[in-house]
């Protein structure tokens, strides 16, 4: 079954090869540090004795967001599979934002994907099946950590989920016929 992502890369490489090997790994195990670090301190799990301390001033920044935005947690890195669309993905936070179904994408890096609202509108299909019943809303945003402060910013590009939709259909056509 294909990943969001795959479906998005297949169509929009992300341009990594002007990238040094070891700072892309080191950026990727970094922003995977702090992902792990966020979902064991919404499960409850964390030692914070035990973190890195580069670390610590991530978390403080998530615990900061999560006071003031008062953001009601659902979901944190859970796979969910469409069977209506045949895909699947793992958004990274899904939730309550004032009083609507919210989907946030956790960042650590400074710049932004030009496709993250495709990616986003492809999780918002996910987490719309997940949760059920008759979703009308459901708000896009990105979390943007670093060590002293954060962002949250709304994603609202209005093609997102028809380009994402497009990219799911070539994605298949491709998959089908046997197209790379």
């Amino acid at each position: 079954m294909q990943r969001v992502t795959k479906i998005i890369g297949g169509i929009f490489p992300f341009p990594i090869e002007h990238i040094p090997e070891g700072v892309l790994k080191a950026s990727q195990d970094f922003g995977n540090a702090v992902h792990k670090m966020c979902e064991l301190y919404l499960k409850g799990t964390l030692k914070i004795a035990t973190l890195d301390p580069i670390l610590v001033n991530y978390l403080e920044q998530f615990m900061k967001w999560i006071d003031d935005t008062k953001f009601e947690v659902m979901g944190f890195e859970e796979k969910l599979v469409s069977k209506k669309y045949n895909f699947s993905g793992t958004p990274d936070i899904y939730g309550k934002y004032r009083k609507r179904l919210a989907i946030v994408d956790l960042k650590t890096t400074s710049t932004l994907s030009k496709t993250l609202g495709l990616q986003l509108s492809g999780y918002e299909l996910l987490v719309k099946e997940k949760v059920g019943g008759n979703v009308q809303y459901c708000d896009r945003y990105v979390l943007r950590l670093s060590p002293d402060k954060y962002e949250f910013k709304q994603v609202k590009g209005t093609r997102d989920m028809s380009v994402f939709l497009a990219c799911l259909a070539i994605s298949n056509f491709k998959q089908e016929v046997g197209i790379e």
